[in-house]
């Protein structure tokens, strides 16, 4: 069940990621974004498996890609605030999250899970989705919240973002000494599905959004 998970997982985030090219004429440059970070986690998850398979261990694809998500993430959030001179910033955001992603190696090595970073994802990106959603919730400019996709993206990686804190805070108790270790797995597996779909169906919203 728990590998069933895994590939409906990855087949949402290759589904999303083509639907996002297919309608990439409508996405404004924050969708652009979101559709961006989808590919990179579909090419990252499935480097994972390949590299599991090969040398029974992944970890390292992970300690890369989760500096790789933060930096999008950041720069999806900067465009979502709308930071004047935003060029400026990008080169300091890459700078931060990669002195950061690779210290944390000095920490946790790649032959082990980064869940320092996870943590440090966590509550940056929670912050931001919170932040996100109140500036939406504020705009005049748009009546109908539930037709902007931009307000689905942020609810997802709240939920998400959530949830990892969640297993990864309490992985010692909650996975490596728990009865339940494969249902929780499956249920942040689950959880993936529901943050990733969401995203994926948020491009959904914008063809109708460029016409209004």
């Amino acid at each position: 069940m728990q590998l069933v998970c895994f590939y409906i997982y990855l087949s949402i985030l290759f589904s999303g990621s083509i639907l996002g090219y297919a309608i990439y004429k409508y996405l404004d440059n924050k969708g652009k974004i979101i559709n961006f970070l989808l590919s990179i986690t579909f090419l990252s998850e499935t480097l994972a498996i390949i590299m599991t398979k090969i040398h029974k261990r992944h970890t390292a694809v992970y300690h890369i890609y989760n500096i790789i998500e933060i930096i999008i993430i950041s720069l999806y959030f900067m465009q979502a605030v709308e930071k004047a001179n935003q060029r400026k910033y990008i080169l300091w955001i890459i700078v931060f999250w990669s002195a950061i992603g690779f210290g944390n190696m000095l920490i946790q090595p790649i032959t082990s899970l980064n869940s320092n970073m996870l943590i440090i994802e966590c509550i940056t990106i929670v912050p931001m989705a919170l932040y996100s959603l109140y500036k939406i919730l504020l705009d005049d400019k748009i009546m109908n919240v539930t037709a902007y996709p931009h307000f689905w993206i942020w609810t997802c990686f709240l939920l998400y973002q959530c949830s990892t804190y969640f297993f990864w805070a309490f992985f010692d108790i909650l996975i490596l000494k728990s009865h339940y270790r494969n249902a929780l797995i499956q249920a942040q597996i689950i959880v993936n599905i529901l943050a990733y779909a969401g995203i994926g169906l948020s491009f959904f919203l914008y063809p109708k959004m460029k016409a209004e």
